[in-house]
């Protein structure tokens, strides 16, 4: 039944209630109506409680809605609200509530305004909300992402967080945890694979900053990467060699060179994170790199660059003259 064939309907449900009903009475919700599209919308109004056939219903909400001859018809909301057409929305219990993404207004739900506008365009609660999808009983997804980003402080901590941390929030069940982490894994490892195939990609250290900036920036203990490259220099692969401690790391030349050996690179580049986030090399980060380019020029792998990262910047002992 269409709003416009229920306000049809609105007089005969005035008429039933004057029946049925004396002045400043409670009534039954059956007394008024059978429609399920009418039944549902006193329930949101709050006048009819949920799941409880018989249940007394206010009787000067039902008056208010059942006395305008029709012209409320956009009232009757049918299975998606309309609080922005209603006229009984500061009286409806509905709309005091804070909706799902389903009941939002079309222009308002995040997957409707990505489409429309462009991902560029959402906030950082809108775009959560939309891996997460669904929310609970008065708190939509929205706020539920909301929830998640003030209690760990943005984007970057979230991402550290793990799955049992994010559990804690109400609404995040194991999947909803393991769709966040997932999320994130896919970020990490897009951002730290740029294109690769041209030649001479990684000769350049702000490529090489930009594949390992997060692969290694967040890491708390120093990590060895030894990248292999080919003949035209493209990457082959790379490979962690050594993880040390906070504060360094050790690396052996045999360690270092052993798998560009094996997989016959031309050229390597070495590159280490500071998990300080200050990248000036120290003297050791110069003394190791003298040793290792005396071994590459012994076997005969040349030594390109050795790149030490954070997540915030890159020092290249190439371009300070230290190799």
């Amino acid at each position: 039944m269409t709003p416009g064939e229920l306000a049809h309907s609105y007089p005969a449900i005035e008429e039933k209630l004057s029946a049925f009903v004396p002045d400043h009475s409670l009534v039954a919700s059956e007394t008024f109506c059978d429609d399920k599209d009418v039944r549902r919308f006193f329930r949101r109004l709050g006048v009819v409680p949920r799941g409880k056939t018989g249940a007394t219903a206010s009787e000067t909400v039902l008056t208010a809605y059942c006395k305008d001859d029709g012209r409320l018809a956009t009232a009757v909301c049918g299975k998606t609200p309309q609080c922005n057409r209603c006229p009984l929305a500061e009286k409806c219990a509905f709309f005091s509530k804070k909706p799902t993404i389903p009941q939002l207004p079309e222009g308002e739900r995040p997957r409707e305004r990505l489409a429309k506008l462009g991902e560029k365009n959402l906030t950082d609660a809108e775009l959560l909300a939309i891996i997460i999808r669904s929310g609970i009983p008065d708190v939509s997804a929205v706020e539920v992402a909301r929830n998640l980003l003030v209690k760990f402080g943005g984007f970057r901590a979230l991402a550290e967080c793990s799955p049992a941390q994010l559990t804690q929030i109400p609404a995040i069940g194991e999947a909803k945890a393991a769709s966040i982490k997932a999320a994130f894994e896919i970020a990490r490892r897009f951002g730290s694979r740029p294109e690769a195939a041209k030649p001479g990609a990684f000769l350049n250290p702000q490529a090489v900053f930009e594949r390992y900036k997060m692969k290694l920036g967040r890491e708390k203990r120093e990590t060895f990467v030894v990248m292999l490259l080919d003949a035209k220099n493209r990457l082959i692969r790379d490979v962690t060699v050594s993880q040390g401690s906070l504060t360094q790391s050790i690396v052996h030349p045999r360690e270092a060179f052993e798998p560009a050996i094996r997989n016959s690179a031309a050229s390597v580049i070495f590159v280490h994170n500071h998990p300080s986030g200050d990248t000036t090399a120290s003297r050791e980060d110069v003394e190791i790199t003298g040793r290792l380019k005396q071994t590459g020029d012994v076997i005969g792998i040349r030594v390109l660059d050795h790149v030490i990262v954070s997540e915030d910047g890159f020092t290249s002992l190439a371009n300070e003259g230290l190799l």
